[in-house]
């Protein structure tokens, strides 16, 4: 966690990292990241490295998980299950809208989740999609209400919500160039493999983050990484070596895990062949 005032949306989008963080305890109203990497896609459900840094910053999801694990209201401000489990009732913000100007309403989230279970993009889901898919029916009793209705309780619920970023689907064409969403910034400039600027979204439903431009700065070379931060050119820098971990905090510089439980990867298994084909097994599995 970088300790450092950057607006609450503007926290919890660029510290959603499983690796370290580094950054100068200087104030500005520009925030300058360095990273590795360049952004390859604005589709928020895609899950690479190097794209889901900005998705909290131009997106927002109905509820997320807090480091805790415990679900935290965004664009559903509460939520109530049936007696028999099998149905989750969100109640939406109202006064939302998306940076196109168009009022989010239960559509949105529908017709975002039939793009992500029926339509097609360009971009990688696998994590999605397998939770989006074991929702049998989404609805819309109300514009601010959304019921999900499973055949059966489904104790993963909240980490579908969590990766599931609502968009702004009459405007589905635009979003290989740009992210168009309920969060916070929104994009100022893109130069594939040199930086993405964005800048605060001035109409955003919550508290205007502080910072008025946030800059993902891409450096390639781990050292030149590292010579950037200790220089002054940027403020934080992510992907960074492990052995510099201790110089730099001998240096001065804050040296803090986003998530100390690490990285999280999904294992899917075919269940078509043996021996996982057999139910017994998987189920010896499940309890190691």
């Amino acid at each position: 966690m970088i300790q450092r005032t950057l607006g609450g949306a503007a926290i919890a989008g660029i510290l959603a990292l499983a690796l370290p963080i580094i950054a100068s305890a200087q104030e500005t109203e520009r925030f300058i990241l360095g990273m590795n990497d360049s952004p390859l896609t604005f589709h928020p459900w895609d899950q690479s490295g190097a794209d889901v840094q900005h998705h909290a910053q131009f997106y927002n999801r109905l509820v997320y998980l807090d480091k805790k694990l415990e679900p935290v209201p965004d664009l559903a401000e509460s939520w109530s299950f049936s007696d028999d489990g099998k149905v989750l009732t969100l109640n939406l913000r109202q006064g939302v809208n998306f940076q196109t100007g168009k009022a989010f309403t239960s559509e949105d989230v529908k017709r975002s989740w039939l793009q992500i279970t029926e339509g097609e993009f360009q971009g990688s889901h696998a994590n999605l999609k397998p939770l989006a898919d074991l929702v049998s029916e989404i609805r819309t009793p109300a514009p601010h209400t959304v019921e999900l209705v499973y055949e059966q309780p489904n104790p993963a619920v909240f980490d579908l919500l969590d990766l599931f970023y609502v968009v702004d689907m009459d405007a589905w064409d635009l979003h290989n160039d740009m992210p168009i969403g309920t969060g916070p910034y929104k994009l100022k400039e893109y130069l594939p493999g040199n930086r993405l600027v964005m800048e605060v979204n001035e109409e955003y439903w919550s508290d205007i983050p502080e910072v008025e431009e946030i800059e993902y700065r891409v450096i390639p070379d781990p050292k030149a990484l590292v010579l950037n931060l200790t220089s002054g050119e940027v403020d934080g820098i992510m992907f960074f070596p492990n052995r510099e971990v201790e110089n730099l905090r001998n240096a001065g510089f804050e040296v803090w895990a986003t998530n100390p439980d690490g990285l999280v990867f999904d294992l899917l298994f075919g269940v078509n062949k043996a021996p996982l084909d057999n139910k017994l097994v998987r189920q010896a599995i499940a309890l190691m």
